[in-house]
């Protein structure tokens, strides 16, 4: 058996401005890297990040061509990162100095770039030197170099690295499986022979998305450990992303030593690069520090990355229905089932349930904003999310569709029995649908499913539908160009993985649409607006309303089912 191996950096070059690397830091994986195009076009940014300090292997950029007359390089970690040390290796660093800064913003999308450090390069040496940071959580930073002692309006960097602390990972946050603290393996060297090569953890690149490095090659036994920082106590998940071409492969994970989730078995994914996301309970966690520990039970299973979140979506009480958690007084859910089975008259036409029932309605339970629940289509989970369900066992339809769903459609300043006619927005102002959700389970032949929608009331298309498409693929919003002839084309969002939590904002203001969807620290947005690019004027003449749950894209009578868990949903209106 061999020894428990815990990472620590080489020492770096010690100035009076420079910082030996910490005993435990960690060198982080750079995901991806830019700049502000005035590099030349065969030293890319990717050369300041390839591992080799060699002259040919720099980021070349022309200071002069920049409206500021700066070089700015920048590298993203793919997630939020404890970083304390920064570490860059100049061409012609030995015999020039460089006059330059550190900045970092939290994401990708963030307009503030907080600045942690600020001097001269040596000017001593080719090598990396390794500057002392104000630390701080960030995913991207960005050397910005102003000039050079020896008045050359070009910039080279041939290296940089990025370092974390021990302060641990922030969370809620992303763990990369390869950044770990402390681990014990039981075979020498690093099989796939990349990133950190001087230690026994078996580390290659990896075929997901948005994926830099994966470990693999695990063995029974073995075990990765991650220094986390826990912002607020309160109930956490971690989701694992995970492969393996085998049946039976199980891990666990321990939190400050104590075995939180048991044995987990992981899907056989059929292929060493195709993932999948398990989802499982850390349980309570107190403010502070801990240590997390993926421990592997079998062997043979490839691991990615493990995301802890907040459980349930905040403050989500599953002892509660929906409505106890969830603003429903202005709403109505349409379920896939027939007036004639729900209430037992009444007709084929879809059963509904409006927030308070009048006195002649066919229903006389519970109204959906006062406790309505039903455990076949629509309840509250154990962890506190508004749960759709739609099976596909015939049901019945609305109009216009071939359809069936268990889907809130909006009633805006209703009144108690009045016509759903009237409960309608104008497009003037700013119209807002939010939601934070789950696709649990699909009919896997056809994976499809609508989970928010802008619909006009006297037009047969939808204005816009949200759809996800099924697991590892874009989700999709599909946008009509005309009221009155329909004209659909489709925007692509990033992919969600397997079952992945993600979120989204459908908006509407006055004249222009606007869809965000969010993994992760990954958004995207997306614009239209009437009178351009194809869009018709003619959708200024509706008025609105907006859906959101599970409107299966599917044979309703193919024998499926489909699950939708929403943990935020709330639509707002502004003038």
């Amino acid at each position: 058996m061999k020894n428990i191996k815990y990472w620590s950096a080489l020492a770096g070059i010690s100035t009076c401005f420079l910082a030996a690397f910490s005993a435990n830091a960690i060198e982080y994986n750079v995901v991806s890297s830019s700049d502000y195009g005035n590099s030349h076009s065969s030293f890319p940014p990717s050369k300041a990040f390839d591992g080799s300090t060699a002259w040919s292997s720099r980021w070349a950029a022309n200071n002069s061509l920049s409206s500021n007359g700066t070089s700015n390089l920048i590298a993203d970690l793919g997630s939020a990162k404890a970083i304390t040390e920064v570490g860059i290796a100049w061409g012609v660093g030995d015999s020039r100095a460089h006059r330059f800064e550190i900045r970092t913003r939290p994401n990708s999308t963030d307009s503030t770039w907080t600045k942690i450090y600020s001097g001269w390069s040596s000017g001593n040496t080719n090598n990396i030197e390794t500057y002392d940071v104000t630390d701080i959580n960030a995913q991207q930073v960005r050397i910005k170099v102003f000039e050079n002692d020896a008045g050359s309006s070009w910039t080279n960097i041939t290296e940089v690295k990025i370092y974390g602390g021990s302060s641990g990972v922030a969370v809620p946050g992303r763990i990369e499986a390869e950044d770990f603290d402390r681990y014990y393996d039981t075979s020498n060297g690093n099989v796939g022979g990349v990133y950190r090569t001087s230690e026994d953890v078996d580390i290659q690149p990896c075929g997901d998305s948005n994926c830099g490095y994966n470990v693999g090659w695990t063995a029974a036994g073995e075990w990765l450990e991650y220094d986390i920082n826990v912002a607020t106590a309160g109930n956490y998940e971690a989701k694992v992303r995970l492969a393996t071409p085998d049946s039976g492969k199980r891990f666990s994970l321990l939190v400050d030593g104590n075995n939180v989730t048991g044995n987990v078995t992981v899907d056989n994914t059929t292929n060493w690069q195709l993932y999948y996301t398990e989802t499982v309970s850390l349980g309570n966690l107190s403010a502070g520090s801990h240590t997390l520990r993926f421990y592997v039970v079998d062997g043979r299973i490839n691991i990615n990355w493990i995301d802890i979140q907040s459980a349930g979506g905040g403050n989500l009480d599953p002892s509660l229905p929906p409505s106890g958690n969830f603003d429903l007084s202005q709403w109505k859910i349409t379920l896939p089932t027939s007036k004639n089975d729900y209430f037992g008259s009444g007709g084929s036409a879809a059963a509904e349930i409006q927030p308070d029932q009048c006195s002649n309605s066919l229903y006389t339970g519970n109204g959906l904003d006062e406790g309505f629940e039903d455990s076949d289509y629509f309840y509250t989970g154990s962890d506190g999310a508004m749960v759709f369900v739609t099976p596909l066992t015939g049901g019945a339809v609305t109009t216009n569709t071939s359809y069936v769903r268990s889907e809130l459609r909006e009633l805006y300043n209703w009144s108690p029995c009045e016509s759903d006619g009237m409960a309608n927005w104008a497009p003037s102002g700013k119209h807002v649908l939010k939601g934070t959700l789950r696709v649990t389970d699909y009919e896997a032949s056809d994976p499809q499913t609508v989970v928010g929608q802008i619909h006009a009331k006297e037009s047969s298309y939808a204005l816009v539908k949200l759809q996800w498409d099924g697991p590892n693929k874009d989700v999709r919003a599909i946008i009509n160009k005309s009221a009155s002839s329909g004209g659909s084309f489709s925007l692509d969002f990033g992919l969600i993985p397997g079952t992945d939590e993600w979120s989204y904002i459908i908006e509407l203001e006055d004249d222009t649409v606007t869809i965000s969807v969010t993994l992760g620290n990954q958004t995207e947005t997306r614009s239209v607006r009437f009178g351009e690019g194809g869009m018709s004027t003619d959708w200024l003449n509706h008025v609105y309303y907006f859906k959101a749950g599970n409107y299966a894209q599917a044979d309703k009578d193919s024998g499926g089912n489909f699950e939708v868990r929403f943990t935020e949903l709330s639509a707002t209106h502004s003038n």
